[in-house]
């Protein structure tokens, strides 16, 4: 199931990924039973915008020589959104369980700035 935060639809059914084309902005959410395919179509959907895109699966461990990531996920991940949100251009922003084992002050805070991130660009997540 795919929920677009900004258009508030859901797309159920088994539409062809040749028909699925992106926004420039907005919040997309990937929402489904465990193996039903959502982090294949995110690596998908990755690979197909390569250049202008930044992947960060659920257990990430990427360097990033601007950024301090030390600390918590919640942390690390809080920085290097500030650090990207601070950027005059955006890449398109795939993530793949981003709350996963996070506590809910750092789900809201990054939440709150992914749609900030939203506006700007296109940021497509999986969620359970």
């Amino acid at each position: 199931r795919i929920y677009d935060h900004n258009k508030m639809r859901i797309l159920n059914g088994k539409a062809g990924l040749k028909s699925l084309s992106l926004p420039e902005r907005g919040r997309i959410t990937l929402k489904g039973e465990n193996g039903s395919g959502k982090s294949s179509l995110l690596l998908y959907l990755k690979q197909n915008h390569f250049a202008e895109a930044l992947y960060l699966p659920a257990k990430f461990d990427l360097e990033f020589p601007e950024v301090n990531c030390a600390g918590s996920t919640g942390q690390k991940m809080i920085r290097i959104l500030k650090w990207l949100e601070a950027k005059p251009t955006l890449p398109k922003l795939f993530l793949d369980e981003w709350s996963a084992n996070l506590d809910e002050s750092h789900k809201k805070s990054i939440s709150s700035l992914l749609d900030s991130l939203s506006r700007r660009t296109l940021v497509v997540e999986v969620c359970h």
